[in-house]
């Protein structure tokens, strides 16, 4: 399937990105049933999507990039969203997710991602406007509902309670239906005093 849309997304360090790849490969492991993450997919949460256009993402991507900096992250729930009917998921599937907490450096990060990428978030991806924005960390999408028992089971074993770590870079991809071409990435700056 081709790629239809784009995102920006925060990326975390590598310790983190690492522990929440051992639930991705937990849940292969044990056989669940839901769409696997392209090789090319880091762990993320998304500030921003709009589907495909003509014009350059990069510009207001990099500009975003200078008004970022990293900042810490936990990662305390997991959730589910029931219902994604309008990004055609099928009725039997669901999004498992890990839930970070809400913090005013993660929220401003999207406030400001708002601000500078206009015309993002419309239409089919309006729920990434800020008002309607719930912050995830995608470990199934496609998630058939008979196994869900067992996913949760995955991540239970995978992950001994919150897990912490650093967003510390922005990346920009395309992405389809099982596939992502990943555009440009930056490391964010260190918080000053650091």
């Amino acid at each position: 399937m081709p790629l239809t849309a784009t995102s920006v997304e925060l990326i975390f360090d590598p310790e983190l990105t690492e522990t929440i790849r051992n639930v991705w490969n937990g849940l292969t492991f044990a056989n669940i049933r839901y769409q696997h993450h392209p090789v090319q997919a880091l762990p993320h949460l998304s500030l921003a999507i709009r589907d495909l256009s003509g014009d350059d993402p990069k510009p207001p991507f990099l500009a975003l990039a200078k008004r970022l900096i990293q900042f810490p992250i936990r990662f305390d729930a997991t959730g589910m969203f029931l219902s994604a009917r309008g990004l055609n998921y099928p009725d039997d599937t669901v999004v498992l997710f890990l839930s970070p907490k809400p913090s005013e450096a993660l929220l401003q990060a999207h406030r400001v991602a708002s601000d500078v990428l206009h015309g993002w978030n419309e239409g089919r991806w309006s729920h990434y406007r800020p008002e309607r924005w719930v912050p995830h960390c995608t470990l199934a999408e496609h998630l058939v509902k008979g196994h869900i028992s067992a996913a949760l089971n995955v991540v239970l074993d995978r992950l001994s309670g919150p897990v912490s770590g650093s967003v510390c870079g922005l990346r920009l991809i395309s992405f389809g239906a099982g596939e992502l071409e990943e555009l440009i990435s930056q490391t964010l700056a260190a918080p000053p005093g650091s």
